[in-house]
């Protein structure tokens, strides 16, 4: 009987590790699986906010540059300190990212549109790949920032090729850029998209206060210089000229300290939130392929008066030289004339 009850209970047992390891063995599939897909970018740990039907795929390197757009009020709490934090990471080098600074209780009339478009709830803000994901009112912590940049630059995103070509002009009276912009469609399918040109000043006209120290803003958002749906065929390379750009804000500007930077954006909008993990500021959001930023090159054109003053001088200075040349040869014309 104690050998039957000893088969019994080892039979039983048997039984239930099986069972056991029948459970066990899909849950660490999954698992294994899981790791395998997120071993290319499992530095950090990866939090989104944001679903995105489309282009959301980790590919197995970095494939873009991350586009951020940073709204702050100029000195509300852990606005300040988020500036800092994003200005460390951006000088660290070891993110391909580039970000834009809305300086919005200063230039409002400018920013009105971009609070609309992304829902804004409060501030600081940070948003990613247009919308890819969100970081609100987040603590000050880099780790948050770069989780963000690290897991947006692993995005699947259409293989395009963008440059920008800027021409400055400015004389005593005005100031003006004319830019065009060069996409390639490396794609075997035609591209439609959202192309936006924005102009940043480097070091703002805006500061914060950092401790006892006063800083500027960086890659302070101007203007929107351009905002254009844009079709590139498949395997080809289009220019798409953009409207002449003139300073609008506070007078003349510094072109040694601006920038262009192209953005160009899926034409598929998705859901996007600005607050979360409330999800209750809805917003409809463009995922961002391709990146491309232009220094602006300071080149002064000469003015119309300009030009005549400069051809009447070279014009006096060679009847004043054929003058002083005929009277070195004709002594007697000295004594006539002068």
């Amino acid at each position: 009987m104690l050998l039957m009850h000893h088969i019994f209970r080892k039979k039983t047992c048997l039984e239930g590790l099986n069972s056991m390891r029948k459970k066990i063995l899909p849950i660490g599939a999954i698992i294994i699986t899981l790791l395998f897909l997120i071993s290319g970018v499992n530095a950090l740990s990866i939090t989104q906010n944001n679903d995105m039907p489309d282009n959301s795929t980790p590919s197995a390197d970095p494939a873009h540059t991350v586009f951020c757009e940073f709204a702050v009020i100029s000195d509300l709490e852990n606005c300040p300190e988020t500036a800092e934090l994003l200005q460390n990471i951006y000088d660290s080098g070891e993110y391909d990212f580039k970000y834009i600074t809305y300086v919005t209780d200063q230039h409002t009339e400018a920013t009105n549109w971009f609070i609309d478009q992304y829902k804004i709830a409060g501030y600081p803000t940070c948003i990613f790949d247009g919308g890819y994901d969100v970081l609100y009112k987040s603590p000050i912590s880099q780790d948050a920032y770069e989780n963000k940049i690290y897991i947006s630059s692993y995005r699947n995103v259409h293989d395009l090729d963008v440059v920008v070509n800027t021409r400055w002009a400015e004389d005593c009276c005005s100031q003006k850029l004319n830019m065009d912009i060069t996409v390639t469609n490396n794609e075997d399918t035609k591209y439609t998209g959202i192309l936006k040109v924005y102009i940043v000043e480097r070091n703002s006209r805006w500061t914060y206060q950092i401790e006892e120290e006063i800083k500027p803003y960086q890659f302070a958002f101007l203007d929107l210089a351009m905002d254009e749906n844009i079709v590139v065929p498949a395997g080809e390379t289009v220019t798409f000229p953009a409207p002449q750009w003139v300073p609008f804000i506070g007078g003349v500007v510094d072109a040694g300290n601006l920038f262009a930077i192209a953005v160009i954006s899926n034409k598929n909008p998705y859901s996007g939130y600005s607050d979360p993990p409330y999800n209750e500021n809805e917003f409809s959001s463009h995922a961002v392929d391709e990146v491309a930023v232009k220094k602006i090159r300071k080149k002064v054109a000469k003015s119309e008066i300009d030009v005549i003053g400069k051809s009447f001088e070279i014009r006096f200075q060679f009847i004043q030289g054929l003058l002083q040349k005929l009277i070195q040869d004709y002594p007697l014309l000295s004594k006539l004339f002068f």
